[in-house]
């Protein structure tokens, strides 16, 4: 009786199979290094919240705890040191925040985005960088100095973080500039002006009152309701169509917005009890 033999038969795959299995063997290999690397820029930039650093300017130790929420809470000796920690623990938080907002206070977004071109144009003309330079030039020496020590707390944060800015810094190629009062003074401009998005409505209405009168406006301009309910129903934005021919794009129609309402948790709330 004959033995069987038994070989090993290779079986070779395709040409066509072996490339995309290489090709998604070498696009795996790129995504996990490129996850790798974005983890390492980002995280390298994250605020250190234990231990200690150095603040040259600083009259005395001050202290800075985070709590669970990573709320800083500053203790200091004088309210120099206080300002320029409060300074140095935003820049830590929000440092690239506050450049977009400077930047779009001063009509500057477009150095690193032209698409905000016709933006920084309206705010050149609306001004707020320059009347936040008025208003810091009014100021007396004891008024600047709470921004200064800001200034400067903000600005110790940039220097001793050069190589380990934000990770939007490094995406769009570019530093931050030394922070300025006034660029603190412009956001204090900046942010209410985003809370007047009604401002052509409110600038039409007094051309309404200087041309036809307080009573002819009137007709145009109802008075708001004299006593407030207690629900308020509110209409969708499609609902509310208007027509450029006739003007009546300009008349009054419904609110669908809202601004600035929180809610606090009971278990947050010293009294137990939420807070709307």
């Amino acid at each position: 009786m004959a033995a069987s033999v038994n070989r090993l038969v290779r079986v070779r795959r395709p040409l066509w199979l072996r490339i995309i299995i290489w090709l998604l063997v070498f696009i795996l290999v790129v995504l996990v290094f490129a996850a790798a690397l974005g983890t390492y820029f980002v995280m390298r930039a994250q605020p250190t919240t234990n231990g200690s650093a150095k603040l040259a300017g600083l009259s005395a130790n001050v202290s800075v705890v985070r709590d669970r929420f990573g709320i800083p809470h500053i203790t200091a000796t004088s309210e120099d040191d206080l300002w320029m920690a409060q300074g140095y623990a935003h820049a830590q938080d929000r440092l690239f925040q506050m450049e977009l907002f400077r930047r779009a206070a001063s009509g500057r977004l477009s150095e690193f985005a032209a698409s905000q071109l016709e933006s920084d144009k309206l705010m050149r003309v609306v001004g707020l960088r320059r009347t936040a330079q008025d208003e810091y030039n009014s100021l007396t020496a004891e008024q600047r100095k709470p921004l200064d020590d800001y200034a400067r707390g903000v600005n110790a944060f940039i220097d001793s973080h050069k190589d380990t800015l934000p990770v939007e810094f490094l995406i769009l190629n570019f530093s931050p500039e030394p922070w300025t009062p006034v660029d603190t003074l412009a956001i204090g401009r900046q942010i209410p002006w985003t809370l007047s998005g009604n401002f052509d409505q409110e600038m039409l209405d007094c051309d309404l009152v200087a041309k036809l009168g307080p009573q002819r406006a009137k007709e145009l301009i109802p008075d708001a309701p004299p006593t407030i309910t207690g629900t308020v129903e509110l209409t969708p934005t499609a609902v509310i169509t208007a027509s450029t021919d006739n003007g009546s794009d300009w008349a009054k129609a419904p609110s669908c917005g809202t601004s600035n309402g929180s809610l606090q948790t009971f278990d947050l709330a010293a009294t137990a009890n939420p807070l709307l």
